[in-house]
């Protein structure tokens, strides 16, 4: 399988190969750092590092990444030079998702987070239409990421932080659910699959997700008390989930040697959280490896690569 099967596979379970990986966010500047600590093993022949898009296939191949993320304002319409990246990157056989911003994010963005915080007590019927009226213009954008090149969308809307969303589920439901659905629908007379990402524990309102026809979920962020388990458990059939691993344990100076590999038992709490995501999926499909919200500068590339090494070793399945 290539990434574009295995990341299909496990949406749709359809029993991938192994767990298929892949970030949010992999910022260059972590891909610059990394390849400095590794030189040896991110150089492929054919391909020239000082090219982005073939800079990022090596990082790829070097993780074994199935797929990336990149943000929908990349695609724009006639542009030679993007089709050809994107062109590339499903040569190698790598899933693209288009980041499109949801229109919850994009509101509270424009009025600020007081003035959104400020009407969504004094007057939420007023912003709930505003948020509405935005979502339409969200749709040309989905359109325009799949005809580009992209195999699936990423509805990103942070709409909750570490102690729940910033506005009740009856908000949400109102006026944010008819947004989603008609998100999801655009995506799914695509026939790509849609995902959406929040930060933040959003726990009060999966069932509206799974309720809106999203096909996965990704972050579920354990700072937030997001137990990636209990969303399986309780939503697993009805969506794929990406991420969780905490980024907070890929802080840290280990090496003083650039490309030294760091032995397991230095990383005790990293690899049991890594262990335990693999285990709690196992081969049926509905788990896309990752951390919950990206790979940036100042994460340590020795705990990277050895939090990927471990799904190297635990998660490929026979036949």
């Amino acid at each position: 399988m290539n990434g574009i099967q295995r990341v299909r596979a496990a949406v749709y379970r359809q029993h991938p190969d192994r767990i298929p990986r892949g970030e949010l966010v992999v910022d260059i500047e972590f891909i610059a750092d990394f390849m400095r600590a590794f030189p040896e093993d991110c150089r492929k022949e054919g391909h020239s590092t000082g090219d982005q898009v073939e800079l990022k296939i090596d990082f790829c191949r070097r993780l074994g990444l199935d797929l990336v993320c990149i943000p929908a304002s990349r695609f724009k319409p006639g542009e030679k030079d993007f089709a050809c990246y994107t062109g590339r990157l499903g040569e190698e056989g790598i899933f693209i998702f288009a980041l499109v911003d949801g229109a919850f994010q994009t509101i509270m963005s424009q009025l600020g987070f007081m003035d959104f915080c400020t009407a969504a007590a004094s007057d939420p019927e007023g912003l709930g239409r505003l948020i509405q009226s935005h979502s339409g213009k969200m749709l040309p954008v989905i359109d325009l990421a799949v005809q580009s090149g992209a195999h699936g969308i990423i509805i990103a809307d942070d709409i909750a932080y570490n102690q729940g969303c910033y506005v009740s589920p009856s908000f949400i439901r109102k006026y944010l659910l008819p947004c989603w659905q008609e998100q999801v629908d655009r995506a799914k007379k695509l026939r790509v699959p849609v995902f959406y990402h929040s930060d933040g524990n959003i726990g009060s309102i999966l069932p509206l997700i799974v309720e809106a026809g999203f096909d996965g979920l990704q972050c579920l962020d354990p700072a937030a008390g997001m137990d990636i388990k209990e969303v399986r458990d309780g939503f697993g059939q009805d969506l794929c989930l990406m991420g969780n691993i905490d980024p907070a344990l890929l802080y840290g100076r280990d090496s003083e040697t650039p490309g030294k590999e760091v032995p397991q038992p230095q990383f005790p709490e990293l690899s049991r959280a890594a262990e335990d995501l693999i285990l709690a999926f196992g081969p049926e499909g509905g788990l896309i490896y990752g951390t919950s919200c990206g790979l940036y500068k100042g994460l340590s590339p020795e705990r990277v690569l050895f939090m990927y090494r471990l799904a190297d070793r635990s998660a490929s399945f026979p036949g």
